[in-house]
């Protein structure tokens, strides 16, 4: 399973900003997005937070950060997120029985799907990957989280999901450093 650990995603991910201080504040909300979940969250999204913090991959893929404190200006988090998807679930009358929206947790996106966690199985470790389009539209894909950015970055997954994100090695940016780089008038992805 090396080829999709934490390590091999580590390889194919270049920082745009290595402040410490930014991924300590994100980890630091690991404890508290549990708490209110009620949860233990996969270690593969631990550790991608301990090591990268929450943001965008090829200005493509967003990470959610595990808690925001209800303050203006802080980007989705993971609770914000699985809140979002559940009313969207539940507003649908059970489209969708396979995955009961107490069952989902959110914890990325992009233009095209939601990521998901099927949180059915009790280890978090096992949880698999849901990509939602929409609430008719779900799909259960057999790995986790940093498999599936693996996949999702050498174009392993199946069609219609596969695609090649842009960079080689990809880009990663941290949401605080794309607000500085907003705040100075520089483009976000200049690297």
């Amino acid at each position: 399973m090396a080829e999709y650990g934490q390590d091999r995603l580590s390889e194919m991910l270049r920082r745009l900003s290595d402040r410490q201080d930014d991924v300590a504040e994100d980890a630091r909300g690991i404890a508290r997005a549990e708490a209110e979940l009620g949860v233990r969250l996969p270690r593969d999204y631990t550790d991608f937070i301990r090591h990268f913090g929450g943001g965008e991959i090829d200005e493509f893929a967003m990470v959610a950060i595990p808690y925001a404190p209800g303050l203006p200006g802080l980007p989705s988090s993971l609770l914000s997120c699985t809140e979002m998807t559940r009313e969207a679930l539940s507003a649908t009358g059970g489209m969708n029985s396979r995955f009961p929206p107490e069952q989902l947790i959110c914890w990325g996106s992009d233009s095209d799907y939601d990521y998901l966690w099927h949180t059915e199985e009790a280890d978090p470790d096992k949880w698999p990957v849901v990509l939602m389009a929409n609430p008719a539209n779900m799909v259960e894909l057999d790995c986790g989280m940093t498999e599936f950015l693996v996949r999702a970055l050498t174009g392993q997954l199946p069609e219609p999901f596969t695609r090649r994100w842009l960079g080689d090695p990809a880009a990663f940016l941290h949401w605080r450093e794309a607000r500085r780089r907003a705040g100075v008038g520089q483009p976000e992805w200049d690297v």
